[in-house]
């Protein structure tokens, strides 16, 4: 099991025992311990978990976190807890205390078991910044947040690494800010920038207020024209041309769809079968042929066949999935519903003649389906 694959299992146990935790005690067994497993780390090996570990702070003496954890005899963490469905924000003042009381201490994490804010020392050194620079929630977490935790595994996880890190992420978090704030309600400074370079030299204050909503408008179309390029180019539309082929249903999607067909005749409705994706399609294809990839599959041997309203999912000319659209995305699948709901927690699953249909909202969702995806993927190849 990959480590995308741990955090998603964690995430489902988490959901599913959050509601039956009544004290911390409990959030720290059911909980937290299996977070700190989750990166790498030896609970059981008081050189890598110490529970209840002193930090003193000044004249405060007794004062204890609740685990630190340590890397080759130096301490890389700190993680107080607190029970679930606590507020997090009013407790950052006692694990300050914790953070400045130990100088060589880079990272401090606190959570209810659900959510997680991290913390370090970007502003000043030693001190630890008022805002944490990476916040997630297991009953929300996203490929994102998954990437950035899986940086601070044991295996990866150095001092000097988590310093860099929280910069960057500090820095991402800020200039995140100040473009919010451009888009909501453009500045003059930037009004005059913009403006200038369009050849205009002189602004007055009325110009200023004149060009600050068409300026607004620019800015988001702009942006959306942007993410639409950046989208077709790195999801590969011109893998998914070069694919493209004469439409032509074959006996496993029969199986799949339940329409007749005779064995020796093309299906009825063949003249009206596409010859190219829609954009939708084009970018769900990609994403699965890039999971596909990732799990170390001959993606030459993916492909698709295109009906009227629908794609068939093809790999080594055996089908093992549909996908339609509307105003949300549906993938059918030959597994049954009860297998595609333990492997699709977080989405809407219904039954069909013994089959399975998962609606989801985006491409963006197709790694979270991965599970489902090599199954429907496994039980065609092995039929």
């Amino acid at each position: 099991m990959n480590f995308e694959e741990k955090v998603q299992t964690l995430s489902a146990q988490i959901l599913e025992r959050k509601s039956h935790i009544t004290n911390e005690e409990m959030t720290k067994h059911s909980l937290i311990i299996p977070f700190i497993q989750l990166l790498g780390f030896d609970i059981f090996n008081p050189l890598e978990v110490q529970p209840e570990y002193t930090a003193d702070f000044g004249k405060k003496r007794g004062e204890k976190v609740d685990y630190a954890v340590l890397k080759d005899n130096k301490i890389i963490m700190f993680i107080e807890a607190k029970p679930v469905g606590s507020r997090l924000d009013n407790h950052t003042a006692q694990l300050s205390r914790y953070f400045n009381s130990t100088p060589e201490l880079k990272l401090a994490i606190i959570t209810d078991g659900v959510k997680y804010n991290f913390f370090s020392d970007v502003k000043q050194a030693n001190i630890m910044d008022t805002t944490p620079f990476f916040e997630f929630n297991f009953s929300s977490i996203t490929n994102s947040d998954i990437e950035t935790l899986s940086q601070f595994r044991k295996s990866s996880i150095e001092n000097s690494v988590i310093s860099k890190l929280a910069e960057d992420l500090s820095s991402v978090i800020s200039i995140q800010e100040v473009l919010r704030n451009l888009f909501d309600e453009p500045s003059d400074e930037f009004i005059r920038f913009i403006i200038k370079q369009t050849g205009k030299t002189r602004l007055t204050n009325g110009a200023i207020d004149r060009y600050r909503p068409l300026i607004k408008e620019s800015l988001l179309s702009t942006l959306s024209e942007i993410f639409n390029e950046v989208s077709k180019e790195v999801l590969q539309p011109s893998v998914v041309k070069s694919q493209r082929i004469s439409p032509k249903i074959t006996r496993c999607a029969q199986t799949l769809i339940e329409t007749p067909l005779d064995k020796d005749s093309e299906p009825a409705g063949t003249d009206h079968i596409r010859l190219e994706m829609t954009d939708m399609e084009q970018r769900i294809f990609s994403r699965v042929q890039k999971l596909l990839q990732a799990a170390e599959f001959n993606t030459t041997e993916f492909s698709f066949h295109l009906l009227t309203d629908e794609i068939i999912f093809l790999f080594n000319n055996q089908e093992f999935l549909i996908f339609n659209s509307d105003d949300k995305c549906h993938f059918r699948s030959p597994l049954d519903a009860n297998t595609t709901k333990e492997m699709c927690p977080y989405y809407e699953v219904l039954e069909e003649h013994g089959k399975s249909i998962v609606t989801f909202n985006s491409p963006a969702d197709i790694g979270n389906l991965k599970k489902f995806i090599l199954a429907s993927l496994d039980i065609c190849l092995k039929n």
